[in-house]
């Protein structure tokens, strides 16, 4: 893999310090390293023989930024000299705070054995109501040999942006099976507004407002190959003067979802035919046997394996409707009689489910 970052071009002497001081705190699974100098994090899963891996990359700690919203104007968190920064130890963790006159930001991280949980809280210490929101840029590195990411068991192989409903769950898996999972739903975790996944330097070139290019995959030559990262958006919403806003996310080392492979849309139409086929057979044959013979009702095969497999027809269409509707070209005629073709198939399916 090669990448080029003009992060990396200042002298290493100079990076150590903020890279080195750092406040540590682990517990069996994880160890949590935050770096007072410049407000940022690293996070390392632990095996049981007591190896270290980086969960993503380490190597300069500010390519994983937290951007504050207010109005029009963005905050680098960190980088900004208009917010003082403070680092405390927790007991199950530890707190970052970025304090101005008007704002204070507290990102805490709480250590369980569910993993890591971030929770992000705006304060608005002004006297009047403020538009804040959040964004954060995680510089991922585990997938860049492979696979880069897994949205809910599924690869995702080029930028994508998802405005509608975010992922329960990304993955980003290492060749040696080293694991970061991106929890954004579920208890006690809030579910972002959006969120991208994209080339690395194209989001941090960005202060927040991205346009990602589903033809894009995750390099931008020559500055940056197989280089992607994951941003994550908390849209901003009036706070009124002396009120807060949290919202929270989980990190872990921990595989819940296995990997699906959906077929394209044409091998869909073709499987959903040979299904419709092969039931209308199956049926006519049942219609034959069951007025001699009645099958009991214990020894009847599970629907589940054919209700999986019509869930992932679902969402491999709900992502070509969305290419689609993304795509800087309108969709033809032809496009739009595939779509509608699966659609009657898939509804036929589900006819003939609740009539079993």
């Amino acid at each position: 893999m090669q990448r080029k970052r003009f992060l990396m071009s200042i002298p290493l002497a100079i990076l150590m310090p903020a890279i080195i001081l750092g406040l540590t705190v682990s517990n069996e699974n994880l160890e949590l390293k935050v770096y007072e100098a410049n407000g940022r994090y690293s996070l390392y899963s632990i095996t049981e023989d007591g190896k270290k891996a980086s969960l993503f990359l380490d190597q300069d700690p500010r390519t994983t930024t937290l951007t504050l919203l207010v109005g029009n104007k963005t905050y680098r968190l960190g980088d900004s000299f208009e917010f003082r920064q403070t680092v405390e130890e927790l007991d199950s963790g530890a707190e970052i705070i970025w304090a101005s006159r008007a704002y204070t930001i507290k990102e805490r991280f709480i250590l369980s054995d569910a993993g890591l949980t971030v929770r992000l809280t705006i304060e608005n210490s002004s006297e009047t109501t403020a538009n804040m929101g959040l964004r954060l840029l995680l510089d991922t590195s585990l997938g860049e040999e492979g696979d880069h990411f897994l949205a809910d068991g599924i690869v995702v192989e080029n930028e994508t942006d998802y405005v509608w409903a975010a992922p329960v769950e990304i993955e980003s898996v290492a060749e040696d099976e080293t694991t970061l999972v991106i929890t954004l739903s579920g208890a006690g975790i809030t579910d972002p507004d959006r969120v991208v996944l994209a080339n690395w330097k194209r989001l941090n070139d960005e202060s927040w407002a991205f346009e990602a290019n589903l033809n894009r995959d995750f390099s931008l030559l020559p500055y940056s190959i197989d280089d992607s990262a994951v941003a994550i958006y908390y849209d901003p919403t009036d706070i009124e003067a002396g009120s807060s806003r949290t919202v929270s996310y989980r990190l872990s080392s921990e595989r819940t979802v296995q990997e699906i492979v959906l077929p394209n849309l044409d091998s869909l139409t073709t499987t959903s035919s040979s299904s419709t086929s092969t039931t209308s057979s199956t049926s006519a044959t049942t219609e034959t046997t069951t007025s001699t013979a009645e099958v009991p009702p214990d020894t009847r095969p599970s629907d589940l394996p054919g209700v999986l497999e019509e869930m992932s027809k679902i969402d491999s269409l709900l992502e070509q409707i969305d290419g689609l509707i993304r795509s800087d070209t309108e969709p033809t005629q032809a496009d739009i009689n595939a779509l509608q073709n699966v659609l009657e198939q898939l509804e036929k399916q589900r006819s003939e489910y609740a009539n079993e």
